[in-house]
């Protein structure tokens, strides 16, 4: 009974989880969020190697990424998950290095959040503070011109009333200039 609910918290817990075999990147265990995630069976993730699902992590690399995990024990990444029609979902990443048992093959559990909300918010903040600078420097321009175009009439006119005031006028016109 108690596996049975582990079992069942392991599916419903709305992150993904995998279980990797450290030295072939095959996939030994996946939830259900995780294959419904991208759009798959259990059954159909469980053919899968890590490099199949994650364009970040081409076979070339897969040695020296392991290598890294099993150095650290653990890492915390973003990168992304190919659905099964080709989107790419941002996720974010920790992976756990278990080190292999009598009984079992060295292990990496990784547990995927979808990011994708995350992402396009960070989108949104930057394009906003883009919009933002940009009607910033339209702001000064506009400003700039505009103390261009006032006072160069503004000299002008101050210049003619200092004129006329030194050619002599009454003090009423003094005062009104």
């Amino acid at each position: 009974e108690r596996l049975a609910d582990t079992q069942f918290a392991m599916d419903s817990v709305g992150i993904g989880i995998h279980w990797i075999d450290a030295d072939s990147g095959r996939l030994l265990y996946v939830n259900r969020f995780a294959a419904a995630l991208l759009g798959y069976s259990v059954e159909e993730m469980l053919q899968f190697h890590v490099t199949d699902i994650d364009p970040n992590f081409p076979p070339a690399e897969y040695e020296k990424i392991a290598a890294r995990i099993r150095r650290e024990g653990h890492v915390q990444m973003e990168t992304a998950n190919r659905t099964r029609g080709g989107r790419l979902i941002p996720v974010e990443v920790i992976v756990y290095h278990l080190p292999a048992k009598e009984n079992a093959p060295a292990r990496f559990i990784s547990f995927l959040t979808d990011i994708t909300r995350r992402k396009d918010a960070e989108t949104a903040l930057i394009q906003a503070k883009e919009a933002a600078e940009a009607a910033n420097i339209a702001k000064s321009t506009f400003l700039a011109n505009m103390s261009h175009e006032i006072r160069t009439p503004l000299h002008a006119i101050s210049g003619m009333a200092h004129l006329i005031e030194r050619s002599g006028v009454t003090a009423q016109q003094a005062e009104r200039l």
